[in-house]
């Protein structure tokens, strides 16, 4: 079955809207490429590319080079044509210079089942404000407590995060309801299975080890370890709490870290905005 195409049109348009059915082709629908009119049910097939892309040289090379193959004379040799690609065949001389390991090649093949979310360590990046706020808070600090690092006050502000977008999802409707210092430290400590970050701090104390890193975790930029989660609230917590909190306000409940945007069907500008996230799916009905 075939789909009807509201644009009505040979190629698709280059702006794909989730409202618009799109031609699907089926084997069954497809000509008989071995009746008579060869060269003309030829020009039904699409090439599967933008109509400006099929006048490029080497794609038209390879595309009269199929016609003349099928539609020609069976006994004339046709010439193989290819689209060119990159050379990835020459060597790097200077190599060596740059990566100094020796490689040692396994056994089997090299497998990598780690999330990029498991391998970059703290989500949460300070902007120019936290900066601001970061260096504030270190001046205000006694001398006996040391400085609060970038790394320290995020995993601090990635935790409040997490834990009102878990306990209080809907908090955009009403930011002023939004979780005490005192609750969110309470949640904040209980370990999250789920959280690459509690898993090392609890694999660090079954296993005994203090400084629970593999070789996929991410160094810290100050070069600094960051302290236990519960000595860094106790320190630091109300007062990140509050800057964050207000920052959090200022966004009507939204994260203060930025997320990526998707489709919201109550939305009808959505076609407009360059920067939704939209997901496509196709779903092809049996008769």
């Amino acid at each position: 079955m075939v789909l009807q195409s509201s644009a009505g049109a040979r190629f698709r348009q280059r702006k794909i809207s989730v409202k618009q059915t799109l031609q699907v082709w089926k084997q069954k629908d497809l000509p008989d490429l071995d009746t008579e009119d060869q060269q003309r049910e030829l020009q039904q097939i699409e090439t599967g590319v933008e109509k400006g892309e099929e006048e490029e040289e080497h794609l038209q090379k390879v595309i009269n080079a199929a016609q003349a193959k099928f539609s020609g004379n069976p006994n004339k040799k046709v010439e193989q044509v290819y689209i060119p690609t990159p050379d990835a065949s020459k060597v790097w001389p200077e190599s060596a210079k740059y990566y100094t390991s020796k490689f040692i090649e396994p056994a089997s093949y090299i497998k990598f089942s780690a999330t990029v979310e498991d391998t970059v360590g703290c989500p949460y990046c300070l902007d120019e404000v936290d900066e601001e706020f970061l260096a504030k808070l270190n001046k205000e600090l006694p001398n006996k407590v040391p400085k609060c690092t970038e790394s320290e006050f995020e995993l601090v502000a990635y935790r409040f995060e997490t834990v009102i977008n878990e306990k209080q999802p809907f908090i955009t409707v009403d930011p002023s309801q939004i979780l005490k210092y005192e609750e969110i430290r309470d949640i904040a400590l209980v370990p999250d299975k789920n959280d690459p970050l509690d898993l090392e701090r609890t694999l660090a104390k079954q296993l005994g080890i203090s400084n629970f890193k593999t070789l996929l975790d991410a160094k810290p930029s100050d070069g600094r370890e960051p302290k236990p989660l519960k000595d860094l609230f106790q320190l630091y917590g109300a007062k990140i709490y509050d800057h964050w909190k207000k920052r959090r306000l200022e966004r009507n409940g939204k994260p203060v870290f930025p997320a990526l945007r998707y489709e919201d069907p109550s939305q009808k500008d959505n076609d407009n905005d360059p920067m939704l996230i939209i997901w496509f799916s196709c779903v092809l009905k049996e008769n």
